[in-house]
């Protein structure tokens, strides 16, 4: 199952960051980070992590791939990203 969203990221440095998944929790289950992408908006290349320049933003779309077995109609979850190696931010998810 692909679930996936938009998302815009905004880089507010004079300096190019570097995004990078930390943690994916669903329902309270960890997910390995293979289990999800970004994709630029209308490319079909896939990244497992970003990099914006610096005082720029970008548009995509972030997909999460669940095995058909462990999919419930609602879930909520957590996903944590790193910016150029700072302290983890949180993402709160919601899957309906």
């Amino acid at each position: 199952m692909d679930l996936y969203g938009l998302v815009t990221i905004v880089n507010l440095n004079r300096v190019p960051a570097k995004i990078s998944p930390v943690r994916v929790t669903v329902d309270g289950q960890d997910f390995p980070l293979n289990k999800f992408f970004f994709r630029e908006k209308g490319v079909p290349e896939r990244f497992s992590g970003l990099s914006v320049m610096g005082n720029d933003k970008g548009h995509y779309e972030l997909h999460f791939m669940f095995p058909n077995d462990k999919y419930s109609e609602v879930k909520k979850g957590e996903f944590s990203l790193s910016s150029s190696g700072a302290e983890p931010f949180v993402v709160d998810l919601t899957f309906s």
